[in-house]
């Protein structure tokens, strides 16, 4: 089978799939492929439901009936809620139709870029899934993704509780929601980054149980300044942090 036939035999194979299948939440399918894989990737608006993952999962069934037991074959959902923007990838098997801006627009909602901008990168790195390390930042990377929508819905019953009436305990409760999703989701973003960084420095980035209780957001720049020093993201990585010593006098202040 040509590469030509092999395209042509995944789509039809994946669309028969999703005949019957196809939710009001779900709003796109794609598909990549090599010799011995086939990988589905379904996009929802909104939460993900049983009967969303149940039909997901008879998509995979039914393409892995068109194909040999040789070839492994992988449907995942994926929670991305509009109008943040679907990757820009071919081999698209169904897109609903959204008012969305164009891809060459810049993105207006900076956390709407951050999300897009996550939700890109763990699908590049999905390859990754067979490695041990691999499968540990596309874990920590699907913690920060969801720990990020979180926030916004947070961050959206905040909004929604800023009213005349003046609910204090709304208030409060949605605000210490949207916190601990926010400094939660940066911290899944940190050990994916530690995990990223023990591929390449082992001996440098301990991933084991006993120390990832420790890897947090500033020990990880930290580490990575120290380890790659020739990396262009390195002086980011240092002005970012706040040196010790400003720590140091700003509580001597406050005291």
């Amino acid at each position: 089978m040509n590469s030509t036939e092999r395209r042509i035999s995944v789509l039809l194979s994946v669309q028969r799939a999703l005949l019957g299948e196809v939710g009001s939440q779900l709003r796109g399918v794609r598909v990549s492929y090599g010799e011995a894989n086939i990988r589905i990737e379904a996009y929802f608006d909104g939460s993900i439901t049983e009967d969303d993952r149940e039909s997901m999962s008879c998509v995979e069934t039914e393409v892995i009936a068109d194909f040999p037991d040789s070839v492994d074959v992988r449907c995942e959902v994926v929670r991305l809620d509009a109008p943040a923007r679907l990757p820009q990838v071919e081999s698209w098997v169904y897109h609903r139709k959204e008012s969305v801006p164009p891809s060459d627009e810049p993105e207006d909602d900076s956390f709407l870029a951050t999300l897009q901008d996550l939700v890109e990168l763990q699908n590049k790195v999905r390859f990754l899934a067979r490695h041990r390390e691999g499968r540990a930042i596309l874990t920590s990377l699907e913690g920060a993704v969801t720990r990020l929508m979180a926030a916004r819905d947070d961050h959206e019953d905040l909004m929604g509780a800023l009213d005349p009436s003046g609910d204090m305990y709304r208030q409060d409760k949605a605000l210490g929601h949207f916190f601990v999703d926010a400094v939660t989701s940066i911290e899944c973003f940190a050990v994916a980054c530690h995990h990223l960084a023990a591929v390449i420095r082992p001996e440098a980035f301990d991933t084991s149980t006993a120390n990832l209780v420790r890897v947090h957001l500033e020990p990880v720049a930290r580490a990575y300044t120290q380890a790659f020093q020739k990396a262009r993201s390195r002086p980011r990585l240092t002005r970012s942090r706040v040196p010790t010593s400003s720590k140091t006098s700003r509580r001597t202040e406050t005291r």
